[in-house]
């Protein structure tokens, strides 16, 4: 029987890894075209585009390693079905769990796989595209600064212009800036001026030893303040909610009681335990009925990996608002697919002849 379980797991293992070269090509090129885009607008160099792209296939490939596995599965046992190999297996007396053990020799070790990069690789690979991307907006932000031009800020609020800007294009000297708001324009002229980058992703410029002005053009209630250190936001920060717990390791998230951590911590163990309960799930769903055609359970397979995962995203958004206890966290989705698994069992495995 070990032949048997080699056969059909080595021809999942190896349709596994082909829908999963397949998704990460599709990911790749979407990925790419998005950072190309931001390359070309200026907000990021050229020569963090590769790493860049790397690190988010490696945080998104948890999420696409069911989806592959899944699809070699149903591709697998439909052909096993399709070529009556199954139904000879049968025949001779191998029970269908000789065909499970097939399938779960292949999704044990891919679950372990995702748990692993869920749990630590994928939330280092968060942690580092921040940071890099971060560090290249600044060196392409700093790229643009020029001395004796006037630059804008992002959102066309700030006007600035220095004289002279430092090697390392940190530091600026004779600056002059001009602000926008609702209450009226501000004009500030400083010694000198510096970039700093908030943890938010805020950045903003200090301008040091210096003179505010209030007011409008041709008006006489014109207001003079000088300052030590004066502060403008020039770029607002990135706000992703879901980029603090994301970038945290499973041992963090086991610690943390909050909502949003538990949420976290059940959609990493449900992407993990996905693989093996859509491994069973195929092989009664993959049954060929000659009567509904060989399309029939690639549709079927289709809806119930849509309802399934969308269950999934909804019941981490019930977590994370308290809706849901944490105790039942998405245990019940997996619940409701090996019921439905259970149903599709029942039926004869060799089906109606």
């Amino acid at each position: 029987m070990a032949v048997l379980t080699r056969y059909v797991g080595g021809d999942v293992a190896r349709a596994s890894v082909l829908a999963l070269l397949v998704l990460v090509a599709m990911l790749l090129s979407n990925r790419f075209a998005a950072l190309a885009a931001r390359v070309a607008a200026g907000e990021l160099p050229a020569d963090v585009l590769g790493t860049l792209l790397l690190l988010k296939v490696l945080k998104t490939l948890p999420a696409i390693l069911p989806a592959a596995f899944f699809v070699a599965a149903m591709a697998v046992l439909g052909r096993l079905y399709r070529d009556s190999e199954i139904t000879a297996m049968l025949a001779c007396g191998v029970p269908p769990a000789r065909i499970y053990r097939g399938v779960l020799a292949v999704a044990l070790p891919a679950a372990g796989l995702v748990l692993v990069v869920a749990g630590w690789a994928a939330p280092w690979a968060e942690t580092a595209a921040e940071r890099m991307e971060r560090e290249a907006e600044l060196r392409a932000e700093a790229s643009a600064f020029e001395a004796g031009r006037f630059r804008s800020s992002e959102d066309g609020r700030v006007t600035f212009y220095a004289e002279r800007i430092s090697p390392d294009r940190r530091r600026f000297e004779a600056v002059f800036a001009e602000v926008r708001g609702p209450e009226g324009r501000t004009v500030l002229r400083a010694r000198w001026a510096e970039r700093v980058t908030l943890p938010d992703g805020e950045r903003h410029l200090i301008l040091h030893d210096g003179v505010r002005y209030e007011g409008e053009p041709g008006r006489r209630d014109w207001r003079l303040l000088r300052f030590a250190a004066h502060g403008l936001r020039v770029a607002e920060p990135r706000l992703d909610p879901g980029a603090v717990e994301r970038a945290r390791d499973l041992g963090e998230l086991l610690a943390d009681g909050a909502p949003a951590a538990r949420a976290e911590l059940h959609w990493r163990l449900a992407l993990a335990l996905a693989i093996p309960v859509l491994g069973v799930v195929a092989l009664p769903l993959a049954r060929t009925d000659p009567r509904r055609g060989r399309a029939w359970p690639l549709l079927a397979a289709l809806v119930l990996y849509l309802v399934y995962f969308n269950l999934l995203l909804a019941g981490r958004s019930w977590l994370e608002g308290g809706r849901v206890p944490a105790a039942l966290g998405l245990w019940w989705v997996h619940g409701a697919a090996l019921l439905l698994w259970a149903g599709l069992a029942l039926r004869p495995l060799r089906g109606r002849r």
